[in-house]
C-alpha cells in the first residue's frame, strides 16, 4: 500500500523538480550578461572601414626639459578632427581614439605603421580608451563599449544599451578606467526630456558589465566627464554642473565635496589625486583647484599663462612631487606654443612648461585633451593634430 502510493507521486515530485529546474535555468539566462559581438556581425556598424599605412616618426627637441620629444602620428588638415585619448603598453604597441566616424588607430611598431578602423559613416567620436588584461577597451558615443584583444585586432562590440535600466536611453561614456578587475565606464545617459549621469561597472576587467543605481546623483542633469579611482571604495567623479562628487562605497551613494561658483561656464573636466586628501580638479575658464585635505579646503591655482577661458582638459600625477597639466582651446588662430604644463604636486604656484620648442616646422595646435603615462620616463600627449611621445625621467623625479 505505501509503495504503491510512494510510487504514485514519484512523477508529481519529478515534476515539481523538473520545473524549479527550468525556472532556474531561466533565471540564469535572463540574468547573463550579453556578451561582446565581433563589430563585423554587428547590426549598428553598417559601414566598416578599414585601412592601413606608413608614418615616420618625427623628432625635435623639449626646449622645457632639453630632452627628445616624438610625433607619432600627425594630421595636417584636422577640420573637425580630434585626438580625444592615448593608450599604449609599451613603446611600440598602442592605440589612440578620436575623430569623427567612430575611428581607432593602432600600433605595433612604435608609430611606424599605423592600422586604422572605422565604424561608423557619422560624426561619432569615441572618447576613452584604457587596457585591462591585456586587451583595450574603447567608448564614447554610440553606447558603445568596443574590445581588442592584445593584437589590437578582432575587435567586438557591447551595447550598453542592453543593461537593465539603460534600454530606452542613449549612452554617451567620457571616460573608462580599471583598477585591477574593477573597471567603471561613466558619462551621460538621455532620451527625450530626459538627462543623467551614467555609470556602468565591471568586476571582471571588462568581460561582462552592469548598470549600477546612483544614489545621490538624482537631481544631477549633467554628464560625468572625468573620474579618479583612488581605491576600490574611494572614487571621485566630476561633472559638467561643475560639480565634484566623492563615493566611499564604489560607486554606489555619491557626495557633493566641491561645486564651482562660475554660472556661465561651470563645466568640470578633470580630476586626479595623488592620494585620499591630496589631489587637483580643473575645468573651463582656466579653473584649475587643489586640495590636500579631501576637499574641505581649495586652493586656487593660476597657470603661467596670460590665455584666459582655457579648458584644463587634463590632470595627471607623474609622481608625488609633479603634475602634468594638459590644456584645450578650441577654435584658436595660429598656433598656441604653451599649452602643457607641469606643476608641484603638493599645490605650490610653481607651474613650468612640459613641453615647448624651437623648431618651426612642428605646429601647436594646443587643441589638447588628454594625457597618458607609460612609465616613470614616458608620457603621451595628444594635441588636437599630434600624438605626443615625451620623456619624463627627469620631470617626474624634481
Amino acid at each position: 500500500m505505501t509503495n504503491r502510493y510512494l510510487n504514485a507521486a514519484m512523477p508529481f515530485s519529478m515534476a515539481i523538480l523538473l520545473g524549479v529546474f527550468l525556472c532556474c535555468s531561466a533565471c540564469s539566462q535572463k540574468k547573463k550578461a550579453p556578451d561582446f559581438t565581433p563589430v563585423a556581425l554587428f547590426p549598428g556598424f553598417e559601414e566598416i572601414a578599414e585601412e592601413e599605412y606608413a608614418f615616420e616618426p618625427i623628432s625635435f627637441e623639449n626646449t622645457a626639459t632639453n630632452s627628445e620629444a616624438v610625433i607619432l602620428h600627425s594630421i595636417q588638415n584636422t577640420s573637425f578632427h580630434l585626438y580625444n585619448a592615448a593608450a599604449f603598453t609599451s613603446l611600440e604597441k598602442g592605440l589612440m581614439v578620436g575623430g569623427t566616424g567612430l575611428r581607432i588607430r593602432t600600433t605595433l611598431n612604435g608609430g611606424k605603421v599605423w592600422k586604422e578602423i572605422k565604424l561608423s559613416g557619422f560624426a561619432d567620436a569615441f572618447q576613452s580608451v584604457a587596457f585591462s588584461n591585456g586587451e583595450a577597451y574603447v567608448v564614447g558615443e554610440g553606447s558603445y563599449i568596443v574590445k581588442g584583444d592584445s593584437e589590437l585586432s578582432n575587435w567586438a562590440v557591447f551595447d550598453t544599451k542592453s543593461l537593465e535600466g539603460l534600454q530606452e536611453t542613449d549612452q554617451k561614456f567620457y571616460k573608462i578606467k580599471f583598477k585591477g578587475q574593477l573597471g567603471f565606464a561613466m558619462g551621460v545617459t538621455s532620451r527625450i526630456g530626459f538627462v543623467a549621469p551614467c555609470i556602468v561597472r565591471t568586476l571582471d576587467g571588462g568581460r561582462t558589465w552592469n548598470n549600477i543605481a546612483l544614489k545621490g546623483l538624482e537631481k544631477e542633469e549633467t554628464p560625468i566627464t572625468d573620474f579618479d579611482m583612488v581605491s576600490e571604495k574611494l572614487i571621485y567623479a566630476v561633472t559638467a554642473s561643475g560639480k565634484a562628487y566623492k563615493s566611499l562605497d564604489g560607486g554606489f551613494s555619491w557626495k557633493v565635496f566641491f561645486e564651482t561658483s562660475d554660472t556661465e561656464y561651470p563645466s568640470l573636466n578633470s580630476i586626479d589625486f595623488k592620494d585620499k586628501n591630496t589631489g587637483y580638479i580643473g575645468g573651463l575658464a582656466s579653473l584649475l583647484y587643489f586640495t590636500k585635505d579631501a576637499g574641505s579646503q581649495w586652493k586656487p591655482i593660476k597657470l603661467t599663462t596670460d590665455e584666459k577661458d582655457l579648458n584644463i582638459s587634463d590632470i595627471q600625477y607623474l609622481s608625488p612631487n609633479r603634475v602634468a597639466i594638459n590644456t584645450a582651446k578650441s577654435f584658436q588662430e595660429g598656433e598656441r606654443p604653451l599649452f602643457a604644463f607641469l606643476l608641484d604636486g603638493d599645490g605650490a604656484e610653481t607651474a613650468q612648461p612640459l613641453l615647448t620648442k624651437n623648431d618651426s616646422t612642428i605646429f601647436f595646435k594646443g587643441d589638447a585633451y588628454h594625457l597618458f603615462i607609460l612609465n616613470k620616463d614616458h608620457l603621451f600627449l595628444t594635441d588636437r593634430n599630434n600624438l605626443y611621445l615625451l620623456n619624463t625621467s627627469t620631470t617626474a623625479s624634481e
